[in-house]
C-alpha cells in the first residue's frame, strides 16, 4: 500500500474536525512498517469474518458478564460509530454509552482524548467499590 493510499485511508476515519498533522500519520506509517508489519495487513481485515463467526457468541457473553461495561464511541466512525451503539443499546442489558461529539470518529482516544479520559475515570468511579 503506498503512504498517499494509506493516509487518505486513516484520515478518512476520523471526524472532519480532528484530521490527524503529517506527523501522527508518519507514526501510523512507522507502527505499519514495524516488524515488516506492512506485509501481512491484509491478514488484519480478516478479524471482519470473525466478528460474523463469532458473533452469536460473543453478544451473549456481553449479554451475561456481570462485569461492568461502558461503551464509549465516536459517532460518525464509519466502522462502529452511531449505528453500532444504536444496536448496542437495542442489545445489551442496561446499557452504558457514551456519545462524543459529533465529529469524532474512528479514534476517539486520538480526537478527544480529554473525553475519552473524563468518561473512562467516571465509569472506573462508579464501578470500583
Amino acid at each position: 500500500m503506498s503512504r498517499r493510499i494509506m493516509d487518505a485511508a486513516v484520515s478518512e476515519m476520523f471526524g472532519p474536525d480532528t484530521k490527524p498533522s503529517p506527523r501522527l500519520l508518519s507514526l501510523f506509517q512507522q507502527v505499519l512498517e514495524y516488524n515488516d508489519g506492512a506485509r501481512v495487513t491484509h491478514q488484519v481485515g480478516r478479524f471482519i469474518n470473525d466478528r460474523y463467526d463469532n458473533r452469536s457468541r460473543w453478544v451473549r457473553a456481553m449479554r451475561e458478564t456481570a462485569v461492568p461495561m461502558r461503551m464509549i464511541d465516536g459517532p460518525i466512525d464509519p466502522n462502529s460509530g452511531l449505528h453500532m451503539a444504536e444496536r448496542y443499546l437495542e442489545v445489551i442489558h442496561d446499557p452504558d454509552v457514551v456519545l462524543l461529539d459529533d465529529n469524532i470518529g474512528h479514534w476517539p482516544q486520538i480526537e478527544a482524548p480529554e473525553a475519552v479520559l473524563t468518561h473512562f475515570l467516571e465509569h472506573i468511579d462508579r464501578i470500583t467499590p
